[in-house]
């Protein structure tokens, strides 16, 4: 009787997990116990297969606190996901697991404006794509934007790559942010 209701309590709890991820409510105190939850991380997993693009960039912002080791499969799938909160969600991700093997994929959402496209500066420098960085330097537009706002946020005892004189990082950024407004 004990097992038989023990079980019935660990289904109830993991539907109401599920619930809790589909309606976008969680008690950070609570959330901590239920990520050590292997149930949980699958309840997670199934999320980012979630037709609502609010519900998997809930799941991916959820999954932060899952140990890398823990992280579901497919997340590198969702950096080409349709929906640009999901895309950033998932480059954040990439970059906080310190997933590797990525550049490829990466390289397209240097293109994209904002967050995601820092980020992807971001990784590609940390995992060998100076070449691809260069590469967005020379072609202007959002990509060279993305990139120079990368290098610029750079704390000074940061390395910079070799690619832009750090002297240069604002003077060049405060044009570039001009031309885009008239672009």
């Amino acid at each position: 009787v004990w097992i038989g209701l023990a079980m019935a309590m660990r289904r109830q709890y993991i539907q109401s997990f599920r619930g809790a991820v589909a309606r976008r409510e969680f008690d950070r105190d609570d959330l901590r116990t239920s990520l050590r939850d292997p149930q949980a991380v699958a309840a997670l997993e199934g999320a980012l297969t979630s037709a609502s693009p609010g519900e998997v960039a809930y799941a991916l912002a959820l999954l932060r606190s899952v140990p890398r080791a823990d992280l579901p499969e497919g997340i590198a799938d969702l950096l080409e996901h349709e929906a640009a909160e999901v895309r950033q969600r998932a480059m954040a991700l990439v970059l906080e697991a310190d997933l590797e093997g990525l550049k490829d994929r990466v390289r397209a959402l240097l293109d994209e404006s904002g967050e995601t496209g820092r980020l992807a500066a971001h990784y590609l420098h940390r995992h060998g794509g100076d070449d691809v960085l260069a590469e967005a330097l020379a072609h202007g537009g959002p990509r060279r934007v993305n990139v120079m706002e990368y290098l610029s946020r750079l704390a000074p005892n940061q390395t910079v790559p070799d690619l832009v004189p750090r002297q240069e990082l604002d003077a060049v950024l405060q044009r570039l942010r001009v031309e885009l407004v008239f672009e």
